[in-house]
């Protein structure tokens, strides 16, 4: 596959004029071989040679230092390895993978501390370090040895750091698609990832630059760097104000300043944004990128991200903020806005107040209740109310107000509420809005699952009563395998538990009960199922 790539990539490719880099390689991998090409073009044979050393080759080894992960972990970590490079032969059968013990392509090692990172402040799970001579690894991965929900290292997060590290070494830039071999789930993974097509051609179309490129150099090749250079503008799309539910038009202007096609691909942070540009750009040309932006689901200030992605070297990836300030046609409002309202044992009277945005007004036609057993009235309504969401102070409004019955009979647990207003506004013919209402004490979720299990493994829960604090006075488990530490002996109205697995040698489904004991009268105990796979 790669050779017939590379023979299509020669017939349509000036001899002199460096290959194309295609959209979706990483920052390191553009900049490695566009240094290539320029030490071509100035005749520095031997710096181009130790450069594109650098680039992804179709023989590559792999090494992994498990000293640092524990030594429970590491059966898992290397059939996780073993299960991953076979993937990877699978998916690119022209490209060898072997472990070696030294000199390797990719070395992944472990570490309990990579610092925190700059922008979240949050502590990193991985670090990837890119070396720069044929002496040192061009790629280590090093991996924390918990995941950023505090859950240890297992088989499946080694096997998908490792899919990650290989796509990372061929050049491909991390992926938003769900699963794919370099998108990145931070916390307890229950899936393995795999290399989807987008990122299979990449690495595959990376390859296919790398091979020219050395070819050039082994036959000491003059050829003219190929560049595409992007320019945007605005840098900032400034959409000025409108009112909720207009259909909002923008544009960008790319111009391509460079000596090769540029390739874009614009990506959403929203699924309200539509489309409408060329993905291909000629050298010298301009073309007007346009969108529009459905104001439908928002209110107050939006704030959303458009990202191109690109085959500009200098800029793979480049973020356009799409700011707008919308004026609400209607929002719901409750006076206290708890996201879960506690229903006593009497039952709740709740008041949400329909309130119309500036300059709108409608009718309600019929309300309806959704989930939890409640009645419903409406009256129209004028008074005096913040909006501390779109952060909109208090002032006078007027609409409906509209008066739930919670009954008290609801079942103990927590549920959505929602209400389904029916109005005759031409374009909000039907809104909903929800809320989450408890009755009691609650476990959430409402049962534990390990999920696959061949070491020890530590899932989070919460016990809960908002408003309404309460003691744990102690917690047990059915099956010695699963522990759960005591909880503070002080009153409060959530609790942050979390159940620990010691998986035996049986293998076969792991089933039983927490059981957690409260100075709640009318809830002793609260029980929370667990369940486990030991392979």
């Amino acid at each position: 596959m790669i050779a017939l790539a590379l023979a299509l990539v020669q017939t349509q490719v000036s001899p002199t004029l460096g290959p194309l880099l295609p959209v979706g390689s990483h920052a390191e991998f553009q900049r490695a071989a566009i240094q290539t090409q320029r030490q071509l073009s100035a005749g520095d044979f031997a710096g181009a040679a130790k450069t594109v050393a650098l680039l992804p080759s179709p023989s590559i080894t792999l090494a992994v230092d498990w000293k640092n992960l524990p030594a429970d972990t590491r059966p898992a970590g290397q059939k996780a390895l073993a299960d991953a490079l076979k993937h990877c032969g699978e998916r690119f059968p022209e490209v060898k993978f072997r472990t070696v013990a030294a000199k390797p392509n990719i070395l992944i090692t472990f570490s309990t501390d990579l610092g925190r990172d700059p922008d979240s402040r949050e502590p990193k799970i991985v670090a990837q370090l890119f070396g720069m001579d044929a002496t040192q690894p061009r790629l280590e991965t090093v991996l924390r040895t918990t995941r950023s929900d505090k859950s240890p290292l297992d088989g499946i997060s080694i096997y998908n750091e490792v899919l990650f590290a290989v796509g990372t070494y061929l050049g491909v830039a991390e992926e938003s698609q769900v699963q794919g071999a370099t998108s990145r789930a931070s916390g307890f993974n229950q899936i393995r990832h795999q290399f989807f097509g987008p990122g299979r051609s990449v690495a595959n179309r990376n390859l296919v630059v790398a091979s020219q490129l050395r070819g050039y150099v082994a036959k000491r090749t003059r050829v003219i760097p190929a560049v595409p250079e992007l320019a945007i503008e605005p840098k900032v799309q400034q959409l000025g104000n409108t009112i909720q539910g207009t259909i909002v038009p923008g544009s960008i202007t790319v111009t391509n300043n460079g000596n090769v096609d540029l390739q874009i691909n614009i990506v959403p942070d929203c699924g309200c944004f539509k489309f409408s540009y060329n993905n291909t750009i000629k050298p010298g040309q301009t073309e007007i990128a346009r969108f529009t932006a459905d104001s439908t689901a928002f209110a107050g200030k939006f704030r959303k991200k458009l990202l191109l992605v690109t085959n500009d070297p200098e800029r793979p990836a480049v973020t356009v903020p799409v700011e707008m300030d919308i004026e609400p046609v209607y929002r719901f409002l409750r006076p206290n806005g708890a996201p879960v309202e506690l229903v006593p044992d009497n039952g709740l009277v709740q008041d949400v107040f329909l309130a119309f945005g500036k300059g709108s007004q409608f009718k309600i036609k019929s309300v309806e209740v959704a989930g939890a057993t409640a009645q419903v009235s409406d009256q129209e309504w004028r008074g005096s109310m913040a909006d501390p969401e779109i952060g909109e102070p208090i002032r006078e409004r007027e609409g409906y107000r509209l008066t739930l019955l919670i009954s008290p009979s609801i079942p103990t647990g927590r549920a959505p509420l929602s209400l389904i207003v029916e109005t005759d506004h031409p374009t909000f013919g039907t809104l909903t809005y929800t809320f989450q209402v408890q009755k009691g004490i609650v476990a959430l979720p409402q049962a534990v699952f390990f999920g696959e299990v061949s070491l020890p493994r530590t899932m989070p829960f919460t016990v809960s009563r908002p408003g309404k604090p309460f003691r744990i006075k102690s917690i047990s488990s059915d099956n010695k395998a699963v522990t759960v530490p005591a909880a503070p002996t002080s009153a409060a109205t959530e609790f942050a538990l979390s159940a620990k697995i010691v998986p035996g040698k049986t293998p076969g489904t792991v089933n039983g009960v927490i059981t957690v004991v409260t100075d709640d009268p009318k809830q002793p105990k609260i029980l929370v199922p667990y369940t486990a796979f030991v392979p």
